[in-house]
């Protein structure tokens, strides 16, 4: 029988924090899962890690890739290619969910007519310390209200493959980002479960960290993948950055 949800996790050099990612899949209330880890080449003790949780729990799998792709695109793509789910969900190797964070969105799922699910999450320093710095996002997601700003974070995020078919990622920065929007533009709607489900490590090795870079890749998603006019297209960018720096705030 095939498991109710693909849980996606793309791992590089994670050694400080996959242990504490993949426990937090195995402690979901909802059991129906598998759990797909691609290793992306990691050189540090990653591997051996995820070996030894594989090996206690048989919904879990390790893909292994031999050397390094230099984006959580390529892994994620090939966790997508792997999964048998209905529905397909996104963890990073240093975030955790929260024991309910399946149990709630598939509810919501199957009670109403959302293909997209995502959730608020709550910010934790780099040690993975709670301190109550929640960031909550819109109850909804279009595409027209996402290309002014992302709040859809990454790890939140559960979709239906029966309605939307597999999703890839490109090898772009803001690959989510831009992957979300592709979703959207197709006239489909996310909805928040309004609950948070998830803890976000803040590590100065995050690749958004890097705020500069982020603002390029922002404006060639808004400039060249979607093809936004100048004018519209520095409008939206403004926008991300007021939102970005109200999410920094926090």
């Amino acid at each position: 029988m095939s498991p109710l949800v693909s849980v996606i996790m793309p791992c590089y050099n994670a050694e400080r924090y996959v242990k504490e990612a993949v426990q937090s899949v195995f402690d979901q209330t909802l059991r129906s899962w598998e759990l797909i880890v691609v290793d992306d080449g990691s050189t540090d003790g990653s591997p051996a890690i995820l070996r030894e949780l594989a090996a206690r729990e048989p919904h879990m799998r390790v893909i292994t890739r031999s050397t390094p792709s230099g984006s959580p695109a390529v892994p994620r793509n090939e966790g997508t290619d792997a999964a048998t789910g209905q529905y397909i969900a996104f963890l990073d190797s240093d975030d955790r969910w929260l024991p309910d964070k399946l149990m709630h969105q598939c509810y919501l799922m199957h009670t109403t007519t959302a293909d997209i699910v995502y959730s608020n999450y709550e910010k934790t320093d780099a040690r993975g310390t709670r301190a109550g710095r929640v960031i909550t996002a819109p109850e909804t997601a279009t595409f027209r209200q996402l290309m002014r700003g992302n709040y859809i974070a990454c790890s939140t995020v559960i979709y239906n493959t029966y309605t939307l078919g597999k999703r890839y990622f490109p090898q772009i920065g803001h690959e989510d980002f831009c992957c979300w929007l592709s979703m959207l533009r197709d006239g489909y709607v996310a909805y928040n479960t309004n609950t948070v489900e998830m803890l976000y490590r803040i590590s100065d090795t995050s690749v958004s960290h890097n705020k500069l870079r982020t603002v390029a890749w922002t404006w060639h998603i808004l400039r060249r993948e979607q093809g936004l006019p100048l004018l519209t297209a520095i409008y939206c960018l403004m926008s991300h950055l007021a939102k970005a720096t109200m999410k920094k705030l926090n």
